[in-house]
Formats: structure tokens, C-alpha cells, sequence
């Protein structure tokens, strides 16, 4: 796991989309049948699935990445028959959904019973407009939505370490992440930050779901 965490700094990921990534990795996710990736584009978190056995479709409403379906998941609906898929992706996709109610109650349409949605949101994160960029979701918000959608079967993960991780996650932007002297200096920085947060939540691990970069989360029609 710490080769991939050095490996994924240097190619310039942000912190918070590199402990997804890990998080996956751990989980090892292997999808089957029909796939939906939700505003999948040039998908880092592909890399750590298994999808040997799975047909995916990317949906995105930019032609620029080249979706396998054009579709704008704000307000129209997903083009398939109901139950009719196995697993959806949702990767950092909700916050740029102004109506992502909708987009959620149509995840939870198209999914077979039995079927699995693998995703996660941002928190503690930059402004970062896809075109737009409109929220950031609590557990306790997600845990709505998706029981409004439908979903019972919930499991939310926190991602982060700490304060200073969440800071340095905001900060790693300022660091230009095309110059191998920056990359060197995000990978170090990553380490100490992660380090010394280890240590403060040992004396204050009341903290950690204060400082959450991102959530995670699994859901099962």
C-alpha cells in the first residue's frame, strides 16, 4: 500500500483521491455484468477495481471525454430499463449535481436487487468546478439521500487522518503538480502530515471525524 500511496502522489493526485483510490485497493472490489461509471472520464479509481468480468458505460454530459453515452445527469433520465444494472459508480460526482436527489433516485431505479453502488463524495476539499461545483455532504446528509432514494443498506466510511491532513489537502494545490521538485515536496509533506496526525488523534481521537477529506460509501439494493 505504500508503494501505490508514493506511486499516486507523484502522478500528481490530490491526498484525498489518493486515499480513496487505497481504500478501494483494500476493499478489493470486483464488479461483474453491467456497469455504470456516473461522470466517468480519464477514471483513476479503475485502476483499483477488478473489472475482468464487467461490460462498464460511461455516462458524462462533456463530449470532450468521450462518454461511452452523452447524458446530462442533472435532469435527465438514466437510459436504461428498471433493475436492469449491477453496479453503478459515483465517484466525486454529487457535488457538481445541483438536482442530485434525482440522479439518486434514479441510481436506485436502474440497480438490480442485490446490486451495488460503489462512490464517494468530497468534504474537506478545494473549490472545484466541473462545470460547477455546488456541495459538500455530510455522513448524515448522504445517509438521507440515499435512504430517500431508497436504499436501506448503507455503509458510509470516513477518509482522512486528521487536522493537518486536511489542511495540507487544501494547500497541495499551491505545490504545480508537473515539476518533479513539487511532487518530491508533496510526497514528504504527505508523510509528515499523516505522521503527526497519527500522533495528535492519540491524545485528542475525538478529532478525526472532525477533519474528514472525502466519504466513502457502499450502497446495496
Amino acid at each position: 500500500m505504500f508503494l501505490i500511496f508514493v506511486k499516486e502522489i507523484l502522478r500528481g493526485k490530490s491526498l484525498s483521491r489518493v486515499l480513496v483510490n487505497l481504500k478501494l485497493k483494500k476493499a478489493g472490489i470486483a464488479l461483474s455484468g453491467k456497469a455504470l461509471d456516473l461522470g466517468g472520464s480519464q477514471a483513476s479509481y479503475l485502476r483499483f477495481l477488478n473489472t475482468k468480468e464487467a461490460e462498464i458505460m460511461r455516462l458524462n454530459a462533456d463530449k470532450a471525454s468521450q462518454p461511452d453515452i452523452t447524458l446530462d445527469l442533472e435532469k435527465e433520465r438514466l437510459p436504461f430499463v428498471d433493475e436492469s444494472i449491477d453496479n453503478i459508480l459515483c465517484f466525486n460526482i454529487l457535488e457538481h449535481i445541483f438536482n442530485y436527489q434525482f440522479l439518486a433516485s434514479e441510481i436506485f431505479r436502474v440497480l438490480k436487487p442485490g446490486g451495488r453502488v460503489y462512490g464517494s463524495a468530497p468534504f474537506l476539499n478545494r473549490f472545484h468546478p466541473d462545470p460547477d461545483d455546488f456541495f459538500r455532504f455530510s455522513p448524515s446528509a448522504l445517509q438521507r439521500i440515499f435512504n430517500r432514494a431508497g436504499f436501506s443498506k448503507i455503509k458510509i466510511v470516513f477518509i482522512g487522518y486528521g487536522p493537518l491532513t486536511a489542511s495540507y489537502n487544501q494547500e497541495q494545490a499551491l505545490l504545480p503538480a508537473k515539476m518533479i521538485f513539487t511532487l518530491l515536496l508533496r510526497l514528504c509533506l504527505a508523510f509528515w502530515v499523516i505522521v503527526l496526525d497519527k500522533l495528535f488523534l492519540r491524545i485528542k481521537p475525538s478529532y478525526k471525524e472532525k477533519f474528514a477529506l472525502a466519504y466513502f460509501f457502499i450502497l446495496e439494493k
